[in-house]
């Protein structure tokens, strides 16, 4: 049995046991009539709305109006079972066709969308460092300098992050060859199939920058 099926059937099982326990509690409430126990009792409800103040009435009606309560909630919430995957359907003319994107899809072009803005993030970073800390040892005092450095160092820092975030160990194992294999391009042979594919995709995102999308 697939798992939507188990849902259904569990569900539906949930709602019978309410059902059931409502009318219980409404034939426990007749037998306290039936045998006579009449012992008189107050209750109030309250809601922001309306307040309700039971005066002398027998046990019996607290589990009439329980039962009852409680059945009026079953029928006013209908069952509904979902199985966790959204549709999104966008309508037009026949003429024109139409569009249907699921969650897949969605999620999909979230991804692509993260992954273009962290790139951008990193092309700031390398425009940054290419642009600005080499004229701030010229322009201005060493105090500057050295602010400027430290941020540098920072924003590295951090693109590294995201660099690992994307490529995993492979960016590391990038960062650890990539100065010996500008030597020596050999030493990229030595390296697993794997990351000598993902090699040049992992270079174009370390060098990004804006110059070079101009």
């Amino acid at each position: 049995m697939d798992p939507a099926s188990i849902l259904a059937w569990t569900r539906g099982i949930e709602r019978l046991a309410i059902v059931g326990l409502s009318g219980l509690s409404l034939l426990l409430g007749w037998d306290l009539f039936r045998r006579g126990v009449l012992l008189t009792q107050n209750a109030e409800f309250k809601t922001h709305l309306w307040t309700i103040r039971l005066l002398r009435v027998g046990p019996g009606i607290f589990f009439a109006l329980f039962g009852t309560a409680a059945f009026i909630a079953a029928l006013a919430r209908p069952l509904e079972i979902t199985t966790g995957t959204t549709t999104t359907q966008q309508s037009r003319n026949p003429s024109e066709g139409s569009t249907v994107k699921t969650e897949k899809q969605t999620i999909s072009e979230a991804a692509n969308s993260a992954n273009s803005s962290d790139r951008d993030v990193i092309a700031a970073i390398n425009t940054v460092h290419l642009i600005l800390v080499p004229k701030a040892s010229k322009g201005f005092d060493a105090n500057y300098v050295a602010a400027i450095n430290k941020a540098d160092q920072t924003l590295d820092s951090y693109k590294k992050s995201l660099m690992f975030q994307h490529y995993g160990q492979m960016s590391t194992q990038f960062y650890s060859v990539y100065e010996k294999v500008a030597s020596d391009p050999s030493v990229l042979g030595k390296q697993t199939p794997e990351f000598q594919e993902k090699y040049p995709e992992i270079e174009a995102w370390d060098n990004d920058t804006f110059l070079r999308r101009r």
